[in-house]
Protein backbone atom coordinates (compact mmCIF):
# COMPACT_ATOMS: atom_id res chain seq x y z
CA UNK A 1 0.00 0.00 0.00
CA UNK A 2 0.90 3.48 -0.83
CA UNK A 3 1.55 6.04 1.80
CA UNK A 4 -0.09 9.35 1.30
CA UNK A 5 1.12 12.23 3.34
CA UNK A 6 -1.49 14.75 4.25
CA UNK A 7 -0.15 18.69 5.07
CA UNK A 8 -2.55 21.38 6.30
CA UNK A 9 -2.88 24.03 8.23
CA UNK A 10 0.14 26.87 8.15
CA UNK A 11 0.80 30.51 8.67
CA UNK A 12 -2.44 31.53 7.79
CA UNK A 13 -5.77 32.76 8.50
CA UNK A 14 -7.52 30.44 7.03
CA UNK A 15 -5.59 27.57 9.24
CA UNK A 16 -8.61 25.94 10.61
CA UNK A 17 -10.68 26.21 7.02
CA UNK A 18 -7.44 23.79 6.19
CA UNK A 19 -8.08 21.17 8.81
CA UNK A 20 -11.44 21.07 7.37
CA UNK A 21 -10.28 20.58 4.02
CA UNK A 22 -7.64 17.98 5.28
CA UNK A 23 -10.13 15.67 7.51
CA UNK A 24 -12.26 15.83 4.62
CA UNK A 25 -9.43 14.12 2.14
CA UNK A 26 -8.04 11.53 5.25
CA UNK A 27 -11.21 10.25 5.94
CA UNK A 28 -11.44 9.17 1.98
CA UNK A 29 -7.76 8.32 1.41
CA UNK A 30 -7.76 5.99 4.34
CA UNK A 31 -9.66 3.64 1.43
CA UNK A 32 -7.24 3.17 -0.27
CA UNK A 33 -3.44 4.59 0.84
CA UNK A 34 -1.74 4.73 4.16
CA UNK A 35 -2.27 8.29 5.38
CA UNK A 36 0.12 10.57 7.33
CA UNK A 37 -0.83 13.55 8.69
CA UNK A 38 0.97 16.51 8.70
CA UNK A 39 0.52 19.63 10.58
CA UNK A 40 1.95 22.86 10.28
CA UNK A 41 0.90 25.39 12.94
CA UNK A 42 0.69 29.35 12.82
CA UNK A 43 4.57 29.00 14.24
CA UNK A 44 5.89 27.27 10.97
CA UNK A 45 6.34 23.77 13.15
CA UNK A 46 5.43 20.28 11.71
CA UNK A 47 3.98 17.65 13.43
CA UNK A 48 2.72 14.39 13.00
CA UNK A 49 0.27 12.00 14.63
CA UNK A 50 -2.30 10.04 14.34
CA UNK A 51 -4.75 12.32 16.48
CA UNK A 52 -4.41 14.80 13.84
CA UNK A 53 -7.44 12.61 11.99
CA UNK A 54 -9.71 13.16 14.62
CA UNK A 55 -11.78 16.44 14.37
CA UNK A 56 -11.69 16.62 18.66
CA UNK A 57 -8.10 16.86 18.72
CA UNK A 58 -8.69 20.63 17.46
CA UNK A 59 -10.34 21.47 20.20
CA UNK A 60 -7.38 22.09 22.65
CA UNK A 61 -4.98 21.86 19.95
CA UNK A 62 -2.03 24.31 21.98
CA UNK A 63 -2.57 21.25 24.94
CA UNK A 64 -2.31 18.45 22.04
CA UNK A 65 0.79 19.08 20.62
CA UNK A 66 3.02 17.73 23.45
CA UNK A 67 1.61 14.05 21.98
CA UNK A 68 2.98 15.25 18.82
CA UNK A 69 5.85 14.43 17.35
CA UNK A 70 7.66 17.21 15.44
CA UNK A 71 9.20 16.78 11.69
CA UNK A 72 11.24 18.02 8.89
CA UNK A 73 11.47 16.77 5.38
CA UNK A 74 14.22 14.82 3.66
CA UNK A 75 14.99 13.60 0.95
CA UNK A 76 17.63 10.53 0.06
CA UNK A 77 17.94 8.40 -2.88
CA UNK A 78 14.84 9.69 -4.39
CA UNK A 79 12.98 8.77 -1.90
CA UNK A 80 10.66 11.10 0.78
CA UNK A 81 10.91 10.66 4.39
CA UNK A 82 9.81 12.52 7.31
CA UNK A 83 12.26 12.74 9.79
CA UNK A 84 11.44 13.23 13.89
CA UNK A 85 13.71 14.21 16.52
CA UNK A 86 16.82 14.78 14.09
CA UNK A 87 20.03 13.61 15.22
CA UNK A 88 21.79 10.18 15.53
CA UNK A 89 18.31 8.60 17.21
CA UNK A 90 15.77 10.04 14.45
CA UNK A 91 13.27 8.05 13.35
CA UNK A 92 12.27 8.35 9.70
CA UNK A 93 8.94 7.78 8.33
CA UNK A 94 9.03 7.03 4.34
CA UNK A 95 6.29 8.29 2.25
CA UNK A 96 5.14 7.97 -1.15
CA UNK A 97 2.62 10.97 -2.55
CA UNK A 98 2.38 14.74 -0.50
CA UNK A 99 -1.04 15.89 -0.78
CA UNK A 100 -1.26 19.68 0.16
CA UNK A 101 -4.78 20.73 1.45
CA UNK A 102 -3.60 24.01 2.98
CA UNK A 103 -5.39 27.44 2.20
CA UNK A 104 -3.58 31.10 1.72
CA UNK A 105 -0.41 32.03 3.01
CA UNK A 106 2.69 30.12 1.70
CA UNK A 107 1.57 26.97 2.09
CA UNK A 108 -1.08 27.59 -1.03
CA UNK A 109 0.98 30.20 -2.43
CA UNK A 110 3.91 28.25 -3.75
CA UNK A 111 6.34 27.15 -0.48
CA UNK A 112 5.34 23.45 -0.16
CA UNK A 113 5.12 23.14 -4.05
CA UNK A 114 8.83 23.99 -4.54
CA UNK A 115 10.11 22.16 -1.91
CA UNK A 116 8.38 19.33 -4.07
CA UNK A 117 10.04 20.20 -6.91
CA UNK A 118 13.31 20.46 -5.69
CA UNK A 119 12.89 16.81 -4.35
CA UNK A 120 11.05 15.76 -7.29
CA UNK A 121 7.98 14.76 -4.70
CA UNK A 122 4.77 13.37 -6.45
CA UNK A 123 2.77 16.08 -5.67
CA UNK A 124 -1.47 15.99 -5.57
CA UNK A 125 -1.76 19.27 -6.86
CA UNK A 126 -0.60 22.47 -8.61
CA UNK A 127 3.69 23.17 -8.83
CA UNK A 128 4.80 26.85 -7.74
CA UNK A 129 4.14 28.74 -11.00
CA UNK A 130 0.29 27.42 -11.03
CA UNK A 131 0.57 27.91 -6.72
CA UNK A 132 1.94 31.43 -6.95
CA UNK A 133 -0.17 33.05 -9.36
CA UNK A 134 -3.44 31.41 -8.27
CA UNK A 135 -2.89 32.85 -5.14
CA UNK A 136 -1.77 36.53 -5.48
CA UNK A 137 -4.74 38.24 -7.28
CA UNK A 138 -2.43 41.23 -8.72
CA UNK A 139 -0.50 38.45 -10.70
CA UNK A 140 -3.40 36.19 -11.73
CA UNK A 141 -5.39 39.35 -13.23
CA UNK A 142 -2.16 40.34 -15.07
CA UNK A 143 -1.88 37.29 -16.76
CA UNK A 144 -5.85 36.89 -17.63
CA UNK A 145 -5.39 40.44 -18.88
CA UNK A 146 -2.59 39.25 -20.94
CA UNK A 147 -4.78 36.46 -22.29
CA UNK A 148 -6.90 38.61 -23.50
CA UNK A 149 -9.84 36.41 -20.65
CA UNK A 150 -12.77 39.35 -19.69
CA UNK A 151 -12.86 39.82 -16.15
CA UNK A 152 -14.19 43.20 -14.20
CA UNK A 153 -12.18 46.17 -14.21
CA UNK A 154 -9.78 46.26 -11.35
CA UNK A 155 -6.66 47.97 -10.16
CA UNK A 156 -4.09 47.52 -7.03
CA UNK A 157 -2.21 49.62 -5.13
CA UNK A 158 0.82 48.76 -2.15
CA UNK A 159 -0.35 48.86 1.62
CA UNK A 160 2.86 51.76 1.85
CA UNK A 161 0.85 53.62 -1.28
CA UNK A 162 -2.00 53.65 0.92
CA UNK A 163 -0.42 54.34 4.37
CA UNK A 164 1.44 57.67 2.49
CA UNK A 165 -1.25 59.05 0.42
CA UNK A 166 -4.71 58.00 1.27
CA UNK A 167 -6.72 61.13 -0.19
CA UNK A 168 -4.44 60.53 -3.48
CA UNK A 169 -5.46 56.75 -3.39
CA UNK A 170 -9.02 57.49 -2.80
CA UNK A 171 -9.23 60.01 -5.27
CA UNK A 172 -7.98 57.50 -8.02
CA UNK A 173 -10.79 54.82 -6.90
CA UNK A 174 -13.23 57.03 -7.17
CA UNK A 175 -12.15 57.97 -10.71
CA UNK A 176 -11.27 54.46 -12.49
CA UNK A 177 -13.99 52.42 -10.33
CA UNK A 178 -17.86 52.39 -10.18
CA UNK A 179 -19.93 51.58 -7.28
CA UNK A 180 -20.47 49.14 -5.68
CA UNK A 181 -17.34 47.74 -5.71
CA UNK A 182 -15.36 45.38 -4.32
CA UNK A 183 -11.59 45.15 -1.87
CA UNK A 184 -9.76 42.26 -1.14
CA UNK A 185 -6.01 41.44 0.00
CA UNK A 186 -4.41 39.99 -2.73
CA UNK A 187 -3.06 36.94 -1.39
CA UNK A 188 -6.54 36.58 0.65
CA UNK A 189 -8.46 33.65 0.73
CA UNK A 190 -11.46 32.09 1.69
CA UNK A 191 -13.54 35.91 1.42
CA UNK A 192 -11.11 36.57 4.68
CA UNK A 193 -11.03 40.21 4.52
CA UNK A 194 -13.18 41.21 1.32
CA UNK A 195 -15.25 44.07 1.76
CA UNK A 196 -18.45 45.13 -0.73
CA UNK A 197 -18.43 48.95 -0.82
CA UNK A 198 -21.29 49.96 -2.10
CA UNK A 199 -20.99 53.85 -0.64
CA UNK A 200 -17.07 55.68 -0.82
CA UNK A 201 -17.77 56.48 2.94
CA UNK A 202 -16.94 52.67 3.63
CA UNK A 203 -13.74 52.59 1.32
CA UNK A 204 -11.10 54.20 3.89
CA UNK A 205 -12.42 51.03 6.40
CA UNK A 206 -12.31 48.25 3.41
CA UNK A 207 -8.36 49.78 2.56
CA UNK A 208 -7.74 49.46 6.24
CA UNK A 209 -8.96 46.12 6.23
CA UNK A 210 -7.22 44.58 3.24
CA UNK A 211 -3.89 46.45 4.04
CA UNK A 212 -3.90 44.72 7.36
CA UNK A 213 -4.28 41.24 6.06
CA UNK A 214 -1.88 41.75 2.84
CA UNK A 215 0.90 44.45 0.85
CA UNK A 216 -0.98 44.57 -1.56
CA UNK A 217 -4.93 45.22 -2.49
CA UNK A 218 -7.22 44.56 -4.98
CA UNK A 219 -10.09 46.60 -5.99
CA UNK A 220 -12.38 45.39 -8.43
CA UNK A 221 -15.83 46.62 -9.59
CA UNK A 222 -18.77 44.44 -9.12
CA UNK A 223 -20.80 43.13 -11.41
CA UNK A 224 -24.80 43.16 -11.07
CA UNK A 225 -27.20 40.82 -11.61
CA UNK A 226 -24.64 38.31 -12.22
CA UNK A 227 -24.86 34.55 -11.91
CA UNK A 228 -21.91 32.75 -10.18
CA UNK A 229 -20.57 29.68 -11.98
CA UNK A 230 -17.81 27.81 -11.31
CA UNK A 231 -16.08 24.52 -12.74
CA UNK A 232 -13.23 22.48 -11.41
CA UNK A 233 -10.28 21.17 -14.02
CA UNK A 234 -8.46 18.18 -13.64
CA UNK A 235 -5.46 17.38 -15.52
CA UNK A 236 -1.65 17.63 -15.79
CA UNK A 237 -1.11 20.80 -18.04
CA UNK A 238 -1.92 20.03 -21.60
CA UNK A 239 -4.46 18.28 -23.67
CA UNK A 240 -5.96 15.82 -21.68
CA UNK A 241 -7.76 17.68 -19.21
CA UNK A 242 -11.46 16.87 -17.73
CA UNK A 243 -14.01 19.36 -16.54
CA UNK A 244 -16.17 18.72 -13.87
CA UNK A 245 -20.19 19.56 -14.15
CA UNK A 246 -20.91 23.18 -13.68
CA UNK A 247 -22.47 24.65 -10.79
CA UNK A 248 -24.16 27.44 -9.31
CA UNK A 249 -23.69 28.99 -6.17
CA UNK A 250 -26.62 30.18 -4.28
CA UNK A 251 -26.28 33.40 -2.52
CA UNK A 252 -28.33 34.15 0.67
CA UNK A 253 -31.05 37.08 -0.05
CA UNK A 254 -29.36 40.52 0.18
CA UNK A 255 -25.94 39.25 -0.72
CA UNK A 256 -24.15 38.80 -4.32
CA UNK A 257 -20.98 36.86 -3.39
CA UNK A 258 -19.70 34.16 -0.87
CA UNK A 259 -18.08 35.88 3.11
CA UNK A 260 -16.53 33.75 5.62
CA UNK A 261 -19.46 32.99 6.99
CA UNK A 262 -21.48 31.70 4.03
CA UNK A 263 -18.61 29.75 2.94
CA UNK A 264 -17.99 27.47 6.38
CA UNK A 265 -20.37 28.68 9.07
CA UNK A 266 -23.74 27.92 6.98
CA UNK A 267 -25.24 24.96 8.47
CA UNK A 268 -25.81 22.19 6.46
CA UNK A 269 -25.35 18.26 5.30
CA UNK A 270 -21.01 18.45 4.82
CA UNK A 271 -18.53 20.63 6.45
CA UNK A 272 -16.77 23.12 4.61
CA UNK A 273 -16.94 24.40 1.17
CA UNK A 274 -19.43 21.12 0.53
CA UNK A 275 -21.79 23.01 2.81
CA UNK A 276 -22.54 25.99 0.63
CA UNK A 277 -25.75 26.22 -1.12
CA UNK A 278 -25.36 25.30 -4.51
CA UNK A 279 -27.07 23.84 -7.68
CA UNK A 280 -25.24 21.12 -8.99
CA UNK A 281 -25.45 20.78 -12.67
CA UNK A 282 -26.17 24.37 -13.09
CA UNK A 283 -29.26 25.18 -14.68
CA UNK A 284 -27.38 26.86 -17.87
CA UNK A 285 -27.10 25.19 -21.35
CA UNK A 286 -25.17 23.04 -22.92
CA UNK A 287 -23.30 25.61 -24.99
CA UNK A 288 -22.42 27.78 -22.26
CA UNK A 289 -21.58 24.88 -20.13
CA UNK A 290 -19.41 23.71 -22.98
CA UNK A 291 -17.86 27.53 -23.47
CA UNK A 292 -17.06 27.80 -19.33
CA UNK A 293 -15.20 24.46 -19.66
CA UNK A 294 -12.73 25.32 -22.19
CA UNK A 295 -12.47 28.72 -20.89
CA UNK A 296 -11.38 26.67 -17.19
CA UNK A 297 -8.78 24.55 -19.49
CA UNK A 298 -7.57 27.61 -21.20
CA UNK A 299 -6.90 29.09 -17.80
CA UNK A 300 -5.49 26.01 -16.55
CA UNK A 301 -2.90 25.99 -19.19
CA UNK A 302 -2.17 29.22 -18.86
CA UNK A 303 -0.78 28.97 -15.22
CA UNK A 304 0.41 25.60 -16.01
CA UNK A 305 -1.42 23.64 -13.52
CA UNK A 306 -1.67 20.73 -12.49
CA UNK A 307 -3.68 17.89 -10.12
CA UNK A 308 -7.10 19.65 -9.80
CA UNK A 309 -8.58 23.40 -9.54
CA UNK A 310 -11.98 25.61 -8.85
CA UNK A 311 -12.59 28.16 -11.42
CA UNK A 312 -14.82 30.68 -10.61
CA UNK A 313 -17.16 32.72 -13.08
CA UNK A 314 -19.52 35.66 -13.57
CA UNK A 315 -22.37 35.26 -16.40
CA UNK A 316 -24.39 38.25 -17.40
CA UNK A 317 -26.42 37.62 -20.44
CA UNK A 318 -23.65 36.91 -23.38
CA UNK A 319 -20.52 37.93 -21.53
CA UNK A 320 -18.26 35.65 -18.89
CA UNK A 321 -15.90 37.18 -16.73
CA UNK A 322 -13.60 35.20 -15.07
CA UNK A 323 -13.27 35.43 -11.03
CA UNK A 324 -10.17 34.01 -9.80
CA UNK A 325 -8.79 30.54 -9.77
CA UNK A 326 -8.47 28.69 -6.58
CA UNK A 327 -5.48 26.09 -6.86
CA UNK A 328 -6.20 24.23 -3.97
CA UNK A 329 -10.03 24.47 -3.78
CA UNK A 330 -12.01 23.96 -0.71
CA UNK A 331 -12.77 20.45 0.15
CA UNK A 332 -11.18 19.66 -2.99
CA UNK A 333 -14.10 20.09 -4.89
CA UNK A 334 -14.91 16.61 -4.24
CA UNK A 335 -18.77 17.33 -4.49
CA UNK A 336 -18.32 18.34 -8.38
CA UNK A 337 -16.37 15.44 -9.03
CA UNK A 338 -18.83 12.87 -7.67
CA UNK A 339 -21.67 14.98 -9.77
CA UNK A 340 -19.59 13.91 -12.45
CA UNK A 341 -19.44 10.48 -11.83
CA UNK A 342 -16.06 10.19 -9.82
CA UNK A 343 -16.27 9.49 -5.83
CA UNK A 344 -13.93 11.09 -3.78
CA UNK A 345 -12.01 8.17 -3.57
CA UNK A 346 -11.60 7.82 -7.01
CA UNK A 347 -10.55 11.21 -7.51
CA UNK A 348 -7.95 11.07 -4.88
CA UNK A 349 -6.62 7.66 -6.60
CA UNK A 350 -6.79 9.51 -10.14
CA UNK A 351 -5.01 12.54 -8.31
CA UNK A 352 -2.27 10.05 -7.39
CA UNK A 353 -1.29 9.33 -10.83
CA UNK A 354 -1.40 12.58 -11.85
CA UNK A 355 1.48 13.23 -9.70
CA UNK A 356 3.73 10.31 -10.41
CA UNK A 357 2.90 11.00 -14.00
CA UNK A 358 4.04 14.39 -13.66
CA UNK A 359 6.87 13.42 -10.99
CA UNK A 360 8.14 11.04 -13.95
CA UNK A 361 7.93 13.57 -16.79
CA UNK A 362 10.31 15.76 -14.96
CA UNK A 363 12.86 13.66 -14.80
CA UNK A 364 13.01 13.43 -18.29
CA UNK A 365 13.89 17.31 -18.28
CA UNK A 366 18.13 17.90 -18.53
CA UNK A 367 18.93 19.66 -15.03
CA UNK A 368 22.74 19.32 -15.73
CA UNK A 369 25.17 21.62 -17.91
CA UNK A 370 28.79 19.92 -18.54
CA UNK A 371 31.21 23.07 -18.56
CA UNK A 372 35.33 23.85 -17.39
CA UNK A 373 34.03 27.09 -15.53
CA UNK A 374 35.21 25.71 -12.20
CA UNK A 375 38.26 24.09 -14.23
CA UNK A 376 38.81 28.06 -15.22
CA UNK A 377 38.75 28.72 -11.97
CA UNK A 378 41.85 30.52 -10.11
CA UNK A 379 42.61 31.79 -6.41
CA UNK A 380 45.36 33.08 -4.95
CA UNK A 381 46.77 33.87 -1.47
CA UNK A 382 45.32 37.18 -0.46
CA UNK A 383 43.13 37.97 -3.61
CA UNK A 384 39.78 37.57 -4.54
CA UNK A 385 39.24 34.57 -6.67
CA UNK A 386 39.06 34.93 -10.34
CA UNK A 387 38.72 33.20 -14.18
CA UNK A 388 41.43 32.95 -15.94
CA UNK A 389 41.88 34.58 -18.99
CA UNK A 390 41.98 32.53 -22.05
Amino acid sequence: MKTLCVIFGGISPENEVSIITALQAMRTAEQTFHVIAVYVDQNGIWYTGNELKNISFYKNIEEGKAGLAEVTLQNRDSKHYLVSRPGLFSQKIRFDYLLPCFHGGLGEGGYIQSICEFYNIPLLSSGTTGAAIGMDKVLMKHSFQVAGLKQANYSWITRQAWQNKKESVLADIKRHHKLPLFVKPSRGGSSIGTVKVSTHAKLHQALDLAASLDSRIVIEDGIENAREINVSILGNAGDNLMASVCEEVVHEPGKDFLDFTEKYLASGKSQGMASTKRIIPAKIDQKLALKIAELGKQIFNLLDCSGLVRIDFLVKGEDIYVIEINTIPGSLSFYLWEKSGLSYQELIIKLASLAQEKSNENRRTIKEFPSKILSNFESAPGAKNKLRNS
